[in-house]
């Protein structure tokens, strides 16, 4: 069994500084593919640089707040409760114009290459 807090301090700020991020299991502690389950926020005002994953999928699902993800060249709005599907070798990114944190959880797989 693993419990974490994640009332506690991030366990690290990622994209350039601008999310902070809370690592609810570990990658060594799947027994499956996945490979990402993490808490994150994004400040207000605040944008992640655009990225991509070249071996894995991830999903997001939004907490709270409002925001802007960027999928490839596709752009939606995101609130509570909206799950984004990230497919590998795609670039996305995710902006806060709202006046909220932006809370997220971020859940990713390993795929065969």
């Amino acid at each position: 069994m693993i419990i974490r807090n994640i009332n506690a301090e991030p366990s690290k700020a990622i994209h350039e500084g601008t999310v902070l991020q809370w690592e609810l299991m570990k990658e060594n502690e799947f027994s499956s593919t996945m490979n990402v389950f993490h808490a994150n926020i994004l400040s207000p005002g605040v944008a992640m640089t655009p990225h991509q994953h070249e071996s894995e999928e991830q999903f997001y699902y939004i907490l709270g707040g409002v925001g802007v993800v960027t999928v490839g060249r596709e752009e939606r709005e995101v609130r509570e409760g909206d799950t984004v599907y990230l497919p590998p070798r795609l670039p996305h990114a995710l902006r806060n114009p709202g006046t909220y944190p932006l809370r997220w959880l971020a859940i990713g797989a390993k795929i065969a290459k």
